[in-house]
């Protein structure tokens, strides 16, 4: 893997400049003033890029999966609502993509996503994103990891969850699908996560591990775990 990975004309590792990412995720409600809204605060804050995510329920849930409790308290929802109804929900779909990425050009905040199939790669790539995030969860989907590795576009991993073995198979599958650009998230997948159930430690095993670029995966409030990861060596 490249010690040296280009997002967006943005050289990311060594010592360069962090590379900042807004997550707007799944928060537009499916409604594309909120989605603009989002942009907005990313152009506003000045990140670098904004990154979406791209999936669909059928993709990733039985219909008789139970949602957890925590979801359902948040959602105020009666116990039959099942966690295909929630991702069901959620979903950006796919005819406001063009106009979400259309905006985000107007706002001169690059447009990335996160894909959870297939065909949500296949789909991305019509807008030609600069990069793809893939999910922690995602991290096992190795025909993902290859059909996103064939893009030839750089891949920003995240590592909640994951051994050192799993982080190692899954950069296999990213080089089998033809790409050597990676960089990898420590992530802790909790929602959100505690500072001190953060060990910053982390970047540098994995730095030294797979000598990649590394960064964080912030699901802290505030922004000290942020600042403290770059201090560290975090690139993105």
């Amino acid at each position: 893997m490249r010690k040296v990975v280009e997002i967006n004309g943005h050289q990311v590792g060594e010592d360069n400049r962090c590379l900042v990412i807004a997550e707007a995720g799944c928060n537009h409600n499916q409604d594309l003033d909120i989605a603009k809204k989002l942009v907005d605060m990313a152009a506003d804050a000045k990140a670098d890029l904004v990154k979406f995510q791209t999936y669909r329920a059928e993709e990733m849930y039985s219909k008789k999966t139970p949602m957890m409790k925590h979801f359902r308290d948040k959602m105020n929802v009666g116990e039959d609502a099942t966690m295909f109804d929630l991702i069901k929900a959620t979903e950006l779909p796919y005819e406001l993509l063009p106009q979400v990425v259309e905006y985000c050009g107007e706002k001169k905040v690059p447009f990335m996503s996160t894909p959870f199939g297939l065909r949500d790669v296949d789909i991305l790539e019509e807008f030609n994103p600069p990069a793809y995030k893939i999910a922690s969860f995602e991290m096992t989907h190795f025909p993902l990891l290859e059909r996103v590795g064939a893009t030839n576009k750089p891949i920003i991993l995240s590592t909640g969850m994951s051994t050192l073995g799993d982080i190692e198979k899954a950069l296999n599958a990213v080089a089998k699908g033809g790409s050597d650009q990676v960089v990898l998230l420590h992530c802790v997948s909790s929602y959100p996560a505690q500072p001190k159930d953060y060990n910053l430690r982390v970047l540098q095993t994995l730095k030294a591990a797979f000598g990649c670029p590394v960064g964080l995966s912030d699901h802290t409030p505030g922004v000290e775990v942020s600042r403290l990861a770059i201090a560290l060596g975090a690139s993105v």
